[in-house]
């Protein structure tokens, strides 16, 4: 076994570059990065985008995207998104029982 002391002299006499991620890893990053960017802009979807993050004191902090109105909420509690949402589920909905009465297959 070997003890720390070796192992520290061993790590001095890597080259810097050795812990660099390599060029590979780079590539396969971005390339990752770039299919995932086509992917949201090619594969079009009615769903809304909710996203957290933390703000400056450490708390949850969330913000959203509806693709279909094109309206966008942000900083606000999982409360208030939750509102949010609900407020478009019922915008579609009603939306939708619009579209079904003018057929006539909607309910009164």
């Amino acid at each position: 076994m070997k003890s720390k002391l070796t192992l520290y002299e061993e790590l001095e006499l890597l080259p810097a570059n050795s812990l660099r991620p390599t060029v590979k890893a780079n590539l396969l990053r971005g390339l990752r990065y770039f299919v995932g960017q086509l992917r949201q802009v090619f594969v079009a979807t009615d769903e809304p985008v909710v996203t957290c993050r933390s703000s400056s004191t450490g708390e949850p902090r969330f913000d959203g995207y509806d693709p279909v109105t094109h309206q966008w909420i942000g900083g606000v509690s999982e409360a208030e998104i939750r509102i949010w949402l609900e407020q478009r589920y019922q915008r579609t909905q009603g939306v939708s029982n619009t579209n079904l009465r003018l057929l006539g297959l909607g309910r009164w």
